[in-house]
């Protein structure tokens, strides 16, 4: 059964603010995860459980998985830098 991704206001406003390839790049990686949300390359979230992070290119997700309600819910989309996990 798919999932239903949820993405909360914040990283939809990040990803409305980008440039229209790394746009794309992203969604379609969204609409994957409704499919798999444990997809290859996927990190579990230290201390946050059913949580996880994904490398999407120069780009890390971070998303909470309910397996109960067939649910996910993206809460941070960032560029990777030297802020990026603190």
């Amino acid at each position: 059964m798919a999932y239903t991704v949820h993405i909360a206001n914040k990283p939809k406003k990040f990803v409305e603010k980008l440039f229209p390839d790394y746009k794309n790049t992203i969604k379609e990686w969204l609409k994957q995860l409704e499919n798999d949300p444990y997809p290859r390359g996927c990190i579990p979230l230290e201390g946050k459980p059913h949580c996880y992070r994904v490398r999407i290119g120069s780009f890390r997700v971070q998303y909470a998985v309910s397996e109960q309600e067939k649910i996910i819910m993206v809460f941070k989309i960032s560029r990777r830098d030297e802020t990026t996990y603190k």
